[in-house]
């Protein structure tokens, strides 16, 4: 009788769009994120693509206190970014800059929820699915590599967490990460299975480069479906040192 109940009631909560299940804490992206902090004992997150400071309030969130350091190219997130962080001894935002594989100057593609902005031009595929996070502006911003922008930031001895949300460009920014790379324990970055951005590295290709670079995949959430399809579109991965032992 109890599981005819429980049929019951959740075909009704799916005709009205919801779906109930038993929760596993465990599985959770931010428990996730518990989890690598403890095991590669991070003492310092390199929040790459910051916004307006998302990712570094969810780092305190979960209990996390050591260093942030968060990059953002948008004019407008930035001062929100710096207004987010100012009253966090810990949290340090760098000038506004865009990360890539060189230094110079580039156009950032200014989405319409400011998140989606890119470097790359926007393809069909995203306007479709995601008509809220259009190119609205275009300006112009500073490029610069990781290993240069993060130096005074980083000693010898770090242990860090690379945090890469650039939409499309994500590859570019790993190129100009080499030289601290050797201090990076855990990558979380965000994978595209269709192509969302002009030029940006599939999926695939971003798998490998970081499996090459010394990673093994530890997990996948998803976080983006074609509406009209309900395909994949994206999902952040999470990625720690080969050879790091279990605690």
């Amino acid at each position: 009788m109890a599981l005819a109940i429980k049929d019951t009631l959740r075909s009704l909560l799916r005709r009205c769009g919801y779906d109930v299940r038993r929760d596993n804490p465990a599985t959770r992206p931010e428990c996730m994120l518990q989890t690598l902090l403890c095991r590669a004992n991070v003492d310092l997150v390199l929040d790459v693509g910051a916004n307006s400071g998302q990712y570094g309030h969810l780092m305190r969130s979960i209990g996390y206190r050591g260093e942030i350091i968060s990059f953002e190219p948008s004019s407008a997130a930035h001062a929100l970014l710096l207004a987010t962080a100012s009253a966090d001894q810990h949290w340090k935002v760098t000038p506004r800059l865009a990360l890539s594989d060189r230094a110079g100057d580039a156009v950032l593609h200014v989405a319409g929820n400011s998140a989606s902005s890119s470097l790359l031009n926007a393809t069909s595929l995203h306007d479709r699915a995601a008509p809220h996070a259009k190119t609205m502006a275009s300006e112009r911003v500073r490029c610069e590599r990781l290993d240069t922008a993060a130096k005074k930031f980083i000693t010898d001895n770090a242990s860090v967490l690379l945090k890469i949300d650039t939409q499309g460009t994500e590859d570019r920014v790993l190129a100009g990460a080499a030289g601290i790379l050797s201090l990076v324990q855990v990558i979380q970055i965000e994978l595209s299975f269709a192509p969302l951005y002009e030029g940006q590295a599939g999926h695939l290709d971003l798998m490998r480069l970081v499996k090459d670079l010394g990673f093994d995949i530890f997990s996948i959430h998803p976080n983006f479906y074609d509406p009209v399809t309900a395909a994949l579109l994206q999902c952040d991965a999470f990625f720690i040192r080969s050879g790091i032992p279990s605690v």
